[in-house]
């Protein structure tokens, strides 16, 4: 599986998680170099618009606070989702992302 980035300036995202278990891309997060952003909100979204998943004010690059592919208590069908996201820096500023990550089962 090849996992490719998708990038607005500071901030990136994974396009595909494989939530397995196996402890390699199983959930979806933000990823930025400065180590103490922080994540505002992401919310992920199925093709429908139904909200999936969101987390607010959690730490970015820690996948342990992301997406693991799961809604209602339950896995979501292998497909593409799209998603939003606000990263907060140390010094005040704010990146947003937009995108879409496919579920890869």
């Amino acid at each position: 599986l090849i996992i490719a980035l998708e990038t607005d300036a500071a901030v990136s995202a994974p396009n595909a998680i494989s939530p397995d278990g196996d402890g390699v891309n199983d959930a979806f997060t933000v990823f930025t170099a400065e180590p103490d952003a922080v994540i505002e909100y992401l919310e992920v979204f199925d093709r429908w618009g139904e909200r999936l998943f969101v987390a607010e004010d959690i730490p970015a690059n820690d996948e342990s606070y992301g997406w693991t592919g799961r809604a209602k208590d339950r896995d979501v069908n292998a497909g593409v989702f799209v998603f939003v996201a606000r990263v907060r820096f140390p010094r005040g500023e704010r990146s947003d992302l937009t995108g879409d990550v496919t579920v890869v089962r």
